[in-house]
């Protein structure tokens, strides 16, 4: 990809992501409990030893992110010229 795409770095993540239109108090309350779990030692313990980093990004935090990688992604899927099989 370096070769391609000098400078370019891709990295693997994870998010946990609702319906369109899940009310605000159901992500906030979601979002609270995934935090939470993510600070327990244990859990982070358990997540190095998978080779992962926990984050725990806010939701706003969390789509900004999504957008800003699906506009990445479409420049160089446009850029290379692929095309579903």
């Amino acid at each position: 990809m370096a070769e391609t795409y000098p400078g370019f770095v891709a990295t693997s993540w994870f998010a946990l992501l609702a319906p369109p239109k899940t009310p605000a108090l159901v992500v906030d309350k979601l979002y609270q409990a995934i935090a939470e779990t993510l600070r327990m030692p244990d859990v982070g313990r358990r997540m190095h030893d998978l080779g992962a980093t926990p984050g725990g990004s806010t939701p706003a935090a969390t789509a900004a992110f999504l957008k800003a990688e699906t506009e990445r992604w479409r420049k160089v899927i446009t850029e290379a010229g692929i095309k579903p099989e």
